[in-house]
């Protein structure tokens, strides 16, 4: 699906999204999007083994990325705290 497809439904049911033809996997890592509601940033999450890793922030999109048609869903990781609301409250660039 494009990301803006991808983008509404992860939100909907509260997943993450990645591209199917440029996923990370080196030794079971992935690399997923978690759209927020924040202008400053979208987070990305980096998986192993079904468990987050590092999360990062200022994803920046390719032109490929906007244009692509392979985004996919996956469920979000256990994880003791999303950084969300601190985004959203642009606290997370003063940790």
């Amino acid at each position: 699906m494009y990301i803006h497809q991808a983008t509404k439904k992860a939100v909907k049911e509260n997943k993450m999204m990645y591209r199917k033809n440029v996923m990370q996997i080196h030794g079971k890592i992935i690399i997923g999007i978690l759209p927020t509601d924040s202008y400053v940033t979208c987070l990305i999450a980096k998986i192993k083994d079904g468990k987050v890793v590092d999360i990062m922030s200022h994803w920046n999109p390719t032109r490929d990325d906007l244009v692509a048609k392979d985004w996919e869903l996956m469920d979000r990781p256990l994880q003791k705290e999303w950084p969300e609301d601190k985004l959203n409250r642009f606290e997370i660039f003063n940790t």
